[in-house]
Order: structure tokens, then sequence, then C-alpha cells
């Protein structure tokens, strides 16, 4: 089972080994669903638009074949693309210019509008499918950061030639479809990347996850640094708020933490190296919930658009709604459940 928000967190969509299904978050309602026997390894949806990316799970659909529909048109007449890859496709990540599509060692890059294939870009192994996109476009910040690939790169954090390590993240300019620069986020591997609506921020965690880093684009330069906690758990999700002001992490002992990216913050660390910071430092959270779930339940995460709500979906088939109080934090509230 698959299951994703779209870009701003105001749909889902499910797949599974039948098709697919799309719902709204909030208020909380299903208003498609495609049972056409073709099972749905992963899938990416366009915003709130009937534009819907996704890939086969193995069952009745190859995992290397993509197939792009619009689920406004009759079933024989929806699917609008079709691309076959030479490994599984892990993920697929898009806007309204650029789609980016994860094999296990490469980031195949399109041009939205026509379907022409821009780039492909190598990266280390990536069987997480980890890449993150701009999805609010503005100019000269459209951007794809993926971790980077294991050859000499010139590091923003370091300003030198240096040999990567797997804890390593490429910026990959859209609108000049070259290699911006890297940032040095980890010694050891990423297991979870995301960027802020506008690109202007992203937020990494290693496959340690006691420690989530907030670096700022283009600069690279450390803001954040968020305590999860003592003990190494494996990072699920990460998703910041529309106006990046909140972050949100789920992992697997299925507590969400959510930080508060505060101006001061991020002042205290200008021109700090997080190399040179002792093991006990960052920032705690300052609200929390524990979700209903087994131990090692594989979640998704994503906060409403223009609300305090943080949507959790679990690969179960079941979507958490939880309020987050701005001024006081603590534990927050859950108020909806929901089977898909």
């Amino acid at each position: 089972m698959w299951v994703s928000f779209n870009q701003d967190g105001s749909c889902l969509i499910l797949g599974t080994s039948n098709g697919f299904r799309v719902y709204n978050c909030i208020p909380f309602g299903k208003f498609y669903t495609s049972d056409d026997g073709v099972g749905v390894g992963c899938a990416e949806m366009l915003f709130s638009t009937s534009i819907v990316a996704m890939s086969g799970s193995g069952e009745h659909d190859s995992p290397r074949k993509l197939r792009i529909v619009n689920t406004r048109k009759p079933s024989a007449e929806s699917v609008l693309c079709e691309l076959t890859f030479p490994t599984t496709v892990r993920r697929i990540r898009m806007n309204r210019q650029r789609l980016a599509v994860v094999l296990d060692t490469q980031v195949y890059v399109y041009d939205v509008s026509n379907m022409r294939l821009l780039t492909v870009i190598e990266t280390i192994e990536n069987k997480l499918g980890l890449v993150s996109i701009t999805s609010d476009i503005q100019p000269g910040s459209s951007v794809i950061v993926y971790p980077a690939s294991s050859v000499l790169e010139h590091s923003v954090a370091s300003n030198h030639k240096r040999s990567q390590t797997s804890g390593d993240v490429a910026i990959f300019d859209c609108e000049s479809n070259s290699l911006k620069s890297t940032v040095h986020a980890h010694k050891s591997r990423l297991a979870a990347l995301e960027l802020s609506a506008d690109g202007s921020l992203m937020a990494t965690a290693s496959h340690r996850g006691t420690i989530i880093r907030v670096f700022s684009l283009p600069s690279g330069r450390l803001l954040h640094e968020l305590r999860r906690g003592s003990s190494p758990t494996q990072i699920y999700s990460i998703a910041f708020n529309y106006g990046a002001k909140l972050l949100c992490v789920s992992s697997a002992n299925m507590t969400v933490h959510i930080y508060k990216l505060d101006e001061d913050d991020a002042a205290k660390s200008k021109g700090k190296s997080w190399l040179s910071k002792a093991p006990e430092t960052g920032t705690r959270s300052y609200a929390y919930f524990k979700l209903p779930l087994a131990h090692g339940t594989r979640t998704v995460l994503a906060m409403a658009p223009l609300s305090n709500v943080v949507l959790v979906a679990a690969e179960t088939g079941v979507l958490f709604q939880y309020m987050v109080d701005i001024d006081k934090g603590g534990e927050c509230r859950k108020i909806g459940e929901f089977a898909l």
C-alpha cells in the first residue's frame, strides 16, 4: 500500500494492489476511485488537479513503468503518458514545471509541459527514494534536492573540493538544469529529506534519527539543529507548514514531534557549523503527540493549508488529524481519525 499527500497537504492519494483512491483531507472525504486492477507502487498528485503520476506495484504492472493519468477522463482515455525505466521507480515528485522520477541510483528530470527528458542525475544508492522539489515556484528558487553521488563536487558547507559522503545533499537548479552545489548535512547516510514550499529551507535527518538539521538555501547555511531524542530510531517523514514556521517529524517510535523554527535561534547559528557542536546540542520539540499504532508502522506527514492541523497517514490505511496549540505547545489534541 502506498500513501502520500499532495504538495500543499490538501489531498491524499492511496495506492493499492488494485488501483488508487484520492481523498480531500479537511473536510475528509473520498472524491475519486480507480479500481482498474493495476497495482500502484508509488504515486504523486499535481496539487489538487486531476493529474496523477504513478508506477506499478509489480503485481499487475511493472514497477519500472510510469503512467501519468487524467482522472477527469474516461478510464480508456485517461492515460496521458507512459514511460519505462531501467530499474524500479522508487519515488515520484513534481511541481507545475518539473517531474522527478527517482530510481535506485538515478533521478530522471522531465519538463511537465511536454514530457521532454531534460537530464539524468546520478546519485548514491537511494532505495528510499529520497528527493524533494520546490512546490511553490518562485523565480530563481526552483530546485530539486537528493542524496549526492560519490564524485568530487563543490561543497557550500566547507567551500572546497572534497570527497562526498552518504550524508551529502545535492542542490539541482531546475531553471538552468545544472548542479548548483552540495550541502554536507550529516556524517552518516540520509534517512529523510524535505524542502519548504518556496525552496528556501531544507530539512534533513540521518539514519540515526536523533538530530534534524534545517539549512538555508541556496547558501547551505545551518539555521536550526533540532533534537528528536537521544535513542536512535528511523525517521519516516519530515514536513514544513506552508510558511515554514513549523516543522513536523515522524519516526518508528510513533511519536510525532513539532518544532518552532524561530528566527532568533537561526540568528544564533549564523556562522556556526554542526561539525563543531557538542553531541547534546539541539532545540527540543515544543509540541508532540503519540500515534495509536504499532512500533515501526510507516507514516507520512503534512500540515493542512492555512491551519495548525498536522496530518498523519499510515501505511495501515488510516488518516489522523491533530491540532497544534501554537501558543502553549505540549501534547496535541486528536481531532480526527479516518479509515482510507
